[in-house]
């Protein structure tokens, strides 16, 4: 998936419900721009402006947005320098690390519990 992600030059997730956006995440770690719309995670891992555009679910506002990344190749190297840094939060290492801290909260929390 990372070559065609990367040989994209937008990503459009145009969808009804989207609980966590794991292709917006996927296309942003290749540095590719994200068209979505406004709905579930995807609001979270898109930032409007920055690394791809948030609008509603209609095909005029996806067209806009498209043709202004299509036509700007500078405003689309911009996304997509910005893209990868915003999701490192996702990267597998970061997320275990973020369990491992949760479990460890969670049994230091439980020692002293048992301790009362």
């Amino acid at each position: 998936m990372p070559l065609l992600y990367s040989a994209a030059d937008v990503t459009v997730v145009p969808s009804y419900h989207e609980t966590f956006g794991l292709a917006a995440v996927e296309s942003l770690a290749c540095g590719t721009p994200v068209v979505a719309t406004r709905a579930g995670g995807l609001m979270t891992v898109v930032q409007h402006g920055e690394t791809g555009f948030l609008v509603p679910r209609c095909p005029g506002f996806f067209a806009e947005r498209l043709d202004l990344l299509l036509r700007d190749d500078q405003l689309r190297a911009r996304m997509g320098a910005a893209a990868r840094p915003s999701v490192q939060q996702f990267a597998w290492s970061s997320v275990a690390r973020q369990v491992y801290a949760t479990y460890e909260e969670l049994i230091s929390v439980g020692q002293c519990l048992v301790a009362l």
